[in-house]
């Protein structure tokens, strides 16, 4: 059974107004001011707040937070209150290095490939290598791979799971949309140390259309406190997710 939320618009003579979206598919909006949690679910992570009572010297606060499923990003907003001269806020998205078991016997499912300093990339192994990845959990995280004409040129393939973290496969062939690696890759920095000046709200809109965003991934919010009291930030992000229950 399909439940209408919204009846269509229609015209004064009864045709239907098309309306345009920047979210392709079949989702529904989610504007959200907290993330998930992995085990408790949606809307049961971390708020999207922080801020001071007292601050005799200068301070940072991180906050980050993940969504259990992948999710489109369109805009947002950030609200402040009593900022000064010097403080500022940081927003980008990161995908964390995938966890990763040594495997003693060569029986893993991938190999390690050093790419300097000890950093890794992963590679795939019939059953042959020496590491064990766990493939269906949102621990192993993958890194978008395309060459300078947007051609797939990775080692993995992720199926686009509607909801979770879905499952991550070998491409042999080197024609995969992701690589995976050991090590952190920021993939968007969305704000860069815009001023928190007085008492203000502004909107975000970054994105020309909605982007997608991996269940993998890690969002983050650095607000830097020049050294004074009663300063607030709150911000929320405008998605669209396939199930929002």
């Amino acid at each position: 059974m399909t439940i209408s939320l919204v009846k269509p618009p229609k015209t004064s003579d009864g045709r239907q107004i098309i309306q345009s979206s920047r979210f392709r598919g079949d989702v529904d909006p989610y504007i959200c001011g907290v993330g998930d949690h992995r085990t408790n679910g949606k809307g049961q992570g971390t708020p999207m707040d922080t801020g001071w009572v007292t601050q005799a010297t200068p301070d940072d606060n991180d906050v980050s937070w993940v969504f259990n499923d992948w999710v489109y990003v369109s805009s947002g907003g950030i609200e402040w209150k009593c900022g000064e001269r010097g403080d500022w806020i940081d927003m980008w998205v990161s995908a964390p290095g995938s966890a990763y078991t040594a495997n003693g016997g060569g029986t893993g499912n991938a190999n390690e490939n050093d790419v300097g300093g000890g950093a890794l990339l992963f590679t795939p192994a019939a059953g042959d290598g020496d590491t064990d990845l766990d493939l269906a959990s949102h621990d192993v995280v993958p890194v978008p791979s395309y060459d300078a004409e947007g051609n797939p040129k990775g080692w993995w393939d992720w199926d686009n799971a509607d909801t979770g973290a879905g499952t991550i496969s070998a491409n042999a062939e080197q024609k995969g949309a992701y690589d995976l690696y050991s090590f952190e890759i920021k993939l968007v920095h969305w704000v860069c140390r815009m001023p928190l000046l007085g008492t203000g709200a502004t909107g975000l809109d970054p994105q020309t259309k909605a982007r997608k965003m991996l269940p993998h991934w890690v969002f983050h919010v650095k607000v830097h406190n020049s050294g004074h009291d009663n300063f607030d930030v709150v911000w929320w992000l405008n998605t669209a997710r396939k199930k929002t229950t």
